[in-house]
């Protein structure tokens, strides 16, 4: 449950709880992948060539879960068949309105609104640029790696050493470029969702008001009822009236904190 005040604060728009937790749904647990990527270690296995293998297998894995990333756009909570059919349970359940109770989607608020709309195929085809970037790396990278591969039983254990330190380091370097081109969509989507959410503020205060609105309940968490105080389509309606684009650039990585 959040009031109308409770809309900036951490169970509100901000997306470094509530939507942040929402986010981290999608593309398999979010980007996840990537936490869960990351802090894999290469296996204890004897040989250069068994890690060579390991990080080369990896790096094509984490180079596709960038990719689904950037696929993601602003979109926070994924409509499965699963939550179409509990909608329908919600709706089929109905009963009286009750009065001053209000409910709101967020997630319809980004996916349904102009401006939510175009910063997500803008966000698509910011990280879709700078992957192809990464691509153009990887490339030669995976054939000096199969080269590597190919004539690794054929040079002194020495060589192998060497030329496999040399390429451990390359891929490291790559997989930390792919990491971070990962927490510039996730950093660059947080600040556009709070930018909007800050543009529709005023918008659902006067839907709240409008409505005679004493509570404002997450629509996506109510289970059933009767959905007649649903201020959704007036919030995404006044929004659209009042902006329906944002201007913005993939942001920097943010900063390690400092120890």
């Amino acid at each position: 449950m959040m009031a109308v005040g409770d809309l900036e604060s951490a169970e509100g728009w901000t997306p470094s709880s509530a939507q942040a937790v929402a986010m981290h749904a999608i593309v398999g647990a979010r980007f996840s992948c990537f936490e869960r990527f990351t802090q894999l270690k290469p296996p204890a296995l004897p040989g250069t060539i068994m890690t060579i293998g390991y990080l080369y297998m990896n790096m094509h894995r984490s180079l596709l879960v960038a990719a689904l990333a950037a696929a993601a756009g602003l979109s926070i909570a994924p409509v499965t068949p699963a939550h179409a059919a509990t909608k329908q349970v919600a709706n089929a359940l109905g009963g009286n309105p009750v009065p001053g109770v209000c409910m709101l989607s967020r997630e319809a608020v980004f996916a349904q609104s102009k401006v939510g709309q175009a910063a997500s195929d803008r966000l698509k085809m910011l990280a879709a640029q700078q992957q192809a970037l990464l691509d153009d790396q990887r490339k030669p990278l995976a054939a000096e790696v199969q080269a590597f591969q190919k004539k690794a039983a054929k040079l002194s254990e020495a060589q192998r050493k060497e030329q496999g330190q040399a390429l451990q380091a390359r891929m490291q370097g790559f997989q930390a470029q792919v990491n971070q081109l990962d927490e510039r969509i996730q950093f660059t989507r947080g600040k556009v969702m709070q930018q909007i959410g800050e543009q529709a503020q005023p918008i659902v205060a006067s839907a709240y008001a409008s409505h005679h609105c004493g509570l404002l309940l997450n629509r996506d968490a109510v289970l059933g009822g009767n959905t007649t105080n649903d201020i959704t389509a007036d919030v995404v309606r006044g929004l659209d009236a009042k902006i329906s684009s944002l201007n913005f650039n993939l942001e920097p990585a943010p900063a390690a904190p400092s120890k």
